[in-house]
């Protein structure tokens, strides 16, 4: 049974993949592991996150990866 079962999806994330530079902090920081690093690279020849939700993982709008993006490439749009 999932842990995040209970979590009703609060956010998107909203991700500026040329400002990217792959240091991940993101992905590793998120709760709820809703970000995944991408297989395709951007501009600069780095794999940017993806925002991928599933019933086990739901952004909570906790806002750790806005926070912890070292390259203000993260924006968390919080649901209504």
């Amino acid at each position: 049974m999932s842990e995040n079962k209970n979590f009703k999806r609060k956010a998107t994330v909203k991700i500026l993949e040329d400002r990217c530079k792959g240091c991940w902090y993101c992905v590793n920081y998120c709760p709820t592991k809703v970000l995944v690093v991408s297989e395709k690279l951007n501009a600069k020849g780095y794999h940017p996150p993806e925002f991928r939700e599933d019933e086990e993982h739901v952004c909570i709008a906790c806002h750790l990866c806005e926070l912890y993006c070292p390259d203000f490439a993260i924006v968390v749009e919080e649901l209504k």
